[in-house]
């Protein structure tokens, strides 16, 4: 690291890319490290979600987890279809975001070479070759290397953008069923042009958290999120008055655009601005998880970290044939999805929508597929150099 540096690493950004790394960064006393972030207290502003695959240092904050899920559709004749799954090795897992900044807080607390600083706003970098120079509301800082978590522009005009808002409910009767997660429930009015449904996480018999969801280009007005939450539990639960305890929202692109760089100076964007999101699904927490171990890995071995290359080319590719397919025909999502979970196992399926699957585990997830529609789409997609 450049001996003139205030830092070592500067973070810019303490949501999960950032703290996930600055929490590995406290395991090294070597390194100056400073995290910047803009708010000036922690709240409770998004619930993160994860199959558990791989140990992380965020484990103490799950508050709920089910080894049981399904993914539900109406077919042509107004008949349900669900395909539900069960796998004890790799359970769902909640995580909401102030019990996530508590065990981080707790972990930087213990580790005097990590500076936390809220309240304070990168305004603009200027890059050297021995270092870099992050203007802030408070000055000039000098580190040696910059993390950018700072979210991206947004993508292409067109590009499906995952619109969601959630709210915690409370109900006076027992309607849900903690033991199984609803992760797609297409069973409500669906719109052209868009990909709409709703996912259940229920943690006791009169709790839940209900997530409205769309995937669109446009924004989706609130009040039209929270109606479709009420007509949900209406229509599906019978529920005719709730409270809600909690609500979130929030969009995530779902753009194959949205890779890291293929090389880097010494600022290196991660979490969603690194590529992490999958394009396909939106999922990001595990992927997140990979990147701070391996760089911060890189780091503890005195190597200049590079972009972490989050999925394989192939996966990309398939991640772009299957937003291609969604994009040209957005009505057969119900049946895609539903087709998925129903036919495929449910560990190589949950390794693939997390980038961790094998060849077999991805030749598994093309059969489940349905197969005219993904057909389509890879012609229309041109294939890369397969591998890494």
């Amino acid at each position: 690291m450049a001996d003139r540096s205030d830092y070592d690493v500067v973070i810019l950004g303490a949501g999960l890319a950032g703290l996930s790394l600055a929490v590995r960064l406290a395991d090294l006393p070597q390194i100056r490290t400073l995290v910047l972030e803009p708010r000036t207290h922690s709240p409770r502003d998004r619930t993160w979600c994860s199959w558990r695959l791989l140990d992380h240092p965020f484990a103490p904050a799950v508050s709920a987890s089910w080894q049981s899920w399904e993914v539900m559709r109406r077919d042509a004749a107004g008949r349900p279809v669900a395909a539900s799954q069960t796998s004890a090795e790799c359970p769902y897992d909640m995580i909401p975001s102030d019990r996530l900044w508590d065990v981080a807080l707790s972990r930087l607390d213990r580790a005097p070479q990590v500076e936390l600083r809220m309240g304070c706003r990168a305004l603009g970098m200027a890059e050297r070759t021995d270092g870099v120079t992050v203007t802030t509301e408070a000055g000039p800082i000098e580190a040696g290397l910059v993390f950018d978590s700072r979210p991206p522009p947004p993508g292409p005009p067109g590009d499906f953008v995952q619109r969601f808002l959630g709210q915690e409910v409370v109900t006076e009767a027992p309607v849900f069923d903690p033991s199984r997660a609803t992760l797609m429930d297409f069973d409500v009015p669906q719109h052209p042009g868009v990909v709409h449904f709703l996912y259940v996480l229920p943690t006791s018999p009169t709790e839940a958290l209900v997530e409205d969801t769309w995937l669109a280009p446009a924004h989706v007005p609130l009040p039209d999120h929270r109606a479709a939450i009420r007509e949900y539990l209406g229509a599906r639960f019978g529920v005719t008055a709730f409270t809600p305890r909690f609500e979130e929202e929030g969009a995530i692109p779902m753009s194959p655009g949205l890779r890291a760089p293929e090389a880097a100076g010494r600022v290196i964007p991660i979490g969603t601005a690194g590529g992490a999101v999958k394009p396909s699904s939106g999922y990001a927490f595990l992927a997140i998880q990979r990147m701070a171990d391996e760089l911060a890995a890189g780091i503890a071995a005195g190597r200049r970290p590079t972009p972490f290359r989050v999925r394989s080319r192939t996966a990309s590719w398939m991640d772009e044939v299957f937003l291609s397919a969604l994009l040209r025909a957005p009505e057969i999502a119900p049946h895609l999805f539903v087709s998925l979970f129903a036919r495929c196992r449910p560990e190589p399926l949950i390794r693939f929508l997390n980038d961790v699957g094998s060849p077999t585990d991805i030749a598994r997830v093309i059969a489940a597929m349905p197969k005219w529609p993904m057909i389509d789409a890879a012609f229309r997609t041109p294939p890369p150099l397969f591998g890494r």
